[in-house]
């Protein structure tokens, strides 16, 4: 039966979004063999992961508290398409102390996402009891209002990669910082090891790969003065899976991406 057109800003909803759970769930059971740790994984399908941290201060500028200073609040309400949980860490992938990282002295509160905070709250998209307490790899769905046709219509193509960077790079800050306060880790008792996840972020003809290290929560003006950790994202360009389908043919696979996301999932301590 011929679906019919689907509402606006839903086609990636409807059509992409299912098939990604299934290569999802398909690919941890078919490799479960190969990896051991997904004998005892969990696997969210939906998941809502949420973060809150505070970074740097700010006069209140109105009300009755009125020129007092008060630590800037910053929250990251996620929606991940799925999510793999495990019993074990991931290893880490680089010494804090090695690696360059810019430093950007932009505010990212003045985003619209850092500033609707109606609930700050912090959940890895598990309960507190659950074993499967730590992060492998997250799968997000790129939003019809970002897809790369919509935004070439709109002569922003140059977005297009900017826009997979801020979602790996926020989507994993958030899951990761969430697990290290879940182990008892915030402000005033930073990290005593690293904390390692994966995302892959698809349209579902174009995939991208990221890895994130979380090094650090201690984030808080008293904690910050002399922190000389770095919390680490690497990640890839936006990779062609297949150029087209044709009368029901895939059309120019590239294995490459198939290997790449396989090699994703066999990661393991």
């Amino acid at each position: 039966m011929k679906k019919r057109k689907p509402f606006l800003y839903r086609k990636q909803e409807q059509m992409v979004a299912p098939l990604l759970r299934n290569l999802v769930t398909g690919l941890t059971y078919g490799l479960a063999k190969h990896n051991p740790l997904f004998l005892h994984s969990s696997i969210d399908i939906n998941p809502q992961v949420n973060f809150y941290w505070r970074r740097g201060e700010r006069i209140i500028p109105k009300g009755h508290r009125k020129g007092r200073l008060e630590p800037t609040r910053f929250q990251i309400d996620d929606h991940p398409n799925c999510q793999i949980r495990i019993t074990q860490q991931l290893p880490q992938l680089e010494a804090s102390y090695s690696a360059e990282v810019p430093e950007i002295t932009l505010a990212p509160n003045v985003m619209p996402l850092f500033r609707r905070q109606y609930d700050n709250n912090i959940f890895t998209g598990a309960k507190l009891p659950d074993p499967a307490c730590y992060g492998h790899t997250q799968f997000h769905m790129v939003p019809d209002r970002y897809h790369r046709d919509r935004m070439a219509r709109q002569q922003q193509s140059d977005q297009v990669e900017v826009f997979l960077r801020a979602n790996g790079l926020a989507s994993l800050f958030a899951w990761t910082g969430a697990q290290a306060m879940y182990q008892g880790f915030w402000n005033h008792e930073d990290v005593s090891r690293p904390f390692v996840s994966q995302a892959v972020i698809t349209d579902g003809q174009f995939f991208s790969f990221f890895c994130y290290q979380l090094n650090t929560v201690a984030l808080s003006v008293q904690t910050d003065a002399n922190n000389p950790r770095k919390n680490l994202l690497w990640g890839t360009e936006s990779l062609r899976l297949y150029d087209s389908v044709q009368d029901g043919e895939v059309v120019g696979l590239n294995d490459g991406v198939i290997k790449l996301l396989v090699q994703f999932l066999m990661n393991q301590p």
